[in-house]
């Protein structure tokens, strides 16, 4: 391309006296270039193979599979929160503000709590004054990862109830704004893969929820599975393994033998 130039402007004979620059007009970026090249750019976009538009199709889609959104930010806890509020399309046009925004909110959400620390009288927990205290505390401290814990001031201050599902499908904890789910309040499911979270955008209707208590098992403290052996009959046991669809390397386990394993199963790690 210099040489051509070079060629042109160093060789008298074969530049136009008159009107020198008109020789070398279409190899300036002019507005006219840039209009003949966006326009070739555009056909070849429209001539891409097809498997590689799907490809890209592929990529723009991995956020969202079957319902279920997946933040990118580390807290994946609190994105699920601010998607099932607000949308995944809202939570996009945030852009590359998040770790702003998630500071922001969560300030919001520690002067909403300070003023209706109230609230958390109702949800299905035993809130103490020393546990709210730790809840703010987290709350202006924290934007890595959201502890259990706050997902009650989550949820009070959005006010939905929120399902957290294990990847194995067996169990789940249950965060409720109100104990009681006789109302409009939404319930919103979390899904825990390789220790993050997804959600599912569409709330969960009476009939799934149902489904869902009936077949799996409700975990009311994250360190803590089943209640003290104590608490269980073996038939108690049994019931609870043959509702995880536990499988069995005896055929008949010492009550024991049956806790152990049950603990093991529903684990939260």
């Amino acid at each position: 391309m210099i040489s051509y130039i070079q060629n042109i402007l160093f060789q008298p004979e074969n530049i136009n006296k008159e009107h020198p620059l008109d020789d070398i007009y279409d190899l300036m970026f002019t507005k006219h270039y840039k209009k003949k090249r966006r326009k070739a750019t555009n056909i070849i976009l429209e001539t891409q193979p097809i498997n590689e538009i799907k490809v890209e199709e592929k990529k723009l889609t991995t956020e969202t599979t079957n319902g279920y959104s997946f933040p990118k930010q580390k807290d994946t806890l609190f994105w699920c929160c601010y998607i099932a509020k607000h949308g995944f399309d809202e939570y996009t046009q945030i852009r590359n503000n998040y770790g702003t925004k998630q500071i922001e909110i969560q300030e919001q959400i520690s002067k909403y709590v300070k003023e209706n620390s109230f609230l958390l009288k109702n949800v299905n927990m035993r809130i103490t004054k020393v546990m709210i205290q730790e809840i703010l505390s987290e709350l202006l401290t924290n934007t890595k990862n959201t502890e259990y814990q706050v997902l009650y001031a989550y949820a009070i201050f959005y006010k939905i109830n929120i399902i957290l599902l294990h990847e194995s499908e067996k169990s789940y904890i249950k965060i409720l704004c109100q104990e009681d789910f006789n109302n409009d309040t939404q319930i919103f499911v979390f899904k825990r893969e390789n220790g993050k979270f997804s959600v599912n955008e569409k709330p969960l209707d009476d009939i799934s929820y149902q489904e869902l208590i009936k077949n799996k098992h409700c975990i009311y403290n994250i360190n803590r599975p089943l209640k003290p052996i104590s608490g269980y009959k073996v038939q108690e046991l049994y019931d609870l393994a043959f509702k995880i669809k536990l499988e069995f390397t005896e055929v008949k386990l010492s009550k024991t033998q049956l806790y152990d394993n049950l603990t093991k199963e529903l684990s939260w790690d």
